[in-house]
Protein backbone atom coordinates (compact mmCIF):
# COMPACT_ATOMS: atom_id res chain seq x y z
CA UNK A 1 0.00 0.00 0.00
CA UNK A 2 1.04 3.73 -0.20
CA UNK A 3 1.00 6.28 1.43
CA UNK A 4 -0.10 9.02 -0.03
CA UNK A 5 1.15 12.76 0.32
CA UNK A 6 -2.24 15.37 -0.31
CA UNK A 7 -0.34 17.60 -3.34
CA UNK A 8 -2.33 20.78 -2.14
CA UNK A 9 -0.26 22.87 -4.52
CA UNK A 10 -0.42 20.87 -7.71
CA UNK A 11 -4.26 20.91 -7.12
CA UNK A 12 -4.38 24.57 -7.16
CA UNK A 13 -2.17 24.70 -9.67
CA UNK A 14 -4.42 22.17 -11.31
CA UNK A 15 -8.48 24.02 -10.47
CA UNK A 16 -6.47 27.08 -11.83
CA UNK A 17 -5.88 25.88 -15.22
CA UNK A 18 -9.75 25.29 -15.88
CA UNK A 19 -8.94 21.63 -17.30
CA UNK A 20 -9.33 19.70 -14.47
CA UNK A 21 -12.48 20.20 -12.61
CA UNK A 22 -12.53 17.23 -10.18
CA UNK A 23 -11.13 14.88 -8.19
CA UNK A 24 -12.31 11.33 -6.68
CA UNK A 25 -11.25 9.25 -3.57
CA UNK A 26 -10.22 5.77 -4.48
CA UNK A 27 -9.47 4.67 -1.10
CA UNK A 28 -12.13 1.90 -1.01
CA UNK A 29 -10.17 0.26 -3.89
CA UNK A 30 -9.34 0.96 -7.61
CA UNK A 31 -12.30 -1.50 -8.93
CA UNK A 32 -15.65 0.31 -6.84
CA UNK A 33 -13.94 3.81 -8.12
CA UNK A 34 -13.95 2.96 -11.72
CA UNK A 35 -17.08 1.44 -11.33
CA UNK A 36 -19.07 4.42 -10.25
CA UNK A 37 -16.51 6.81 -12.14
CA UNK A 38 -17.75 4.78 -15.42
CA UNK A 39 -21.68 4.55 -14.57
CA UNK A 40 -21.47 8.22 -13.80
CA UNK A 41 -19.75 9.11 -17.47
CA UNK A 42 -21.03 6.40 -19.46
CA UNK A 43 -17.38 5.30 -20.21
CA UNK A 44 -15.37 1.91 -20.13
CA UNK A 45 -12.29 1.47 -18.46
CA UNK A 46 -9.25 -1.44 -19.12
CA UNK A 47 -7.12 -2.19 -16.16
CA UNK A 48 -3.44 -2.83 -17.18
CA UNK A 49 -2.48 -5.42 -14.43
CA UNK A 50 1.54 -4.74 -15.21
CA UNK A 51 1.11 -1.06 -14.44
CA UNK A 52 -0.81 -1.18 -10.86
CA UNK A 53 1.28 -0.06 -8.56
CA UNK A 54 2.13 -2.30 -6.02
CA UNK A 55 5.07 -2.75 -3.15
CA UNK A 56 7.67 -5.04 -3.31
CA UNK A 57 6.55 -6.63 0.25
CA UNK A 58 3.03 -6.73 -1.03
CA UNK A 59 4.01 -8.28 -4.52
CA UNK A 60 6.38 -11.08 -1.81
CA UNK A 61 3.19 -11.96 0.22
CA UNK A 62 0.47 -12.39 -2.85
CA UNK A 63 1.04 -14.40 -6.44
CA UNK A 64 -1.20 -14.57 -8.98
CA UNK A 65 -5.30 -13.62 -9.08
CA UNK A 66 -4.75 -13.30 -5.44
CA UNK A 67 -2.50 -10.14 -5.76
CA UNK A 68 -4.47 -8.86 -8.73
CA UNK A 69 -7.66 -9.10 -6.81
CA UNK A 70 -5.86 -7.69 -3.99
CA UNK A 71 -4.78 -4.75 -6.20
CA UNK A 72 -8.01 -3.94 -7.25
CA UNK A 73 -10.60 -4.89 -5.04
CA UNK A 74 -9.16 -3.37 -1.76
CA UNK A 75 -7.69 -0.11 -0.57
CA UNK A 76 -6.52 0.31 2.52
CA UNK A 77 -6.17 -3.40 3.19
CA UNK A 78 -2.87 -3.72 1.75
CA UNK A 79 -0.45 -2.23 4.35
CA UNK A 80 -1.66 -5.47 5.78
CA UNK A 81 -0.03 -7.52 3.79
CA UNK A 82 3.20 -5.63 3.79
CA UNK A 83 3.51 -6.13 7.66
Amino acid sequence: MFEPTPRINEGIVLAKTRAVTSMMDISDGLALSLHDLAKASCVGFKIYEDRLPVLPDVQESLKGDELLEASVFTGGILSYYSQ
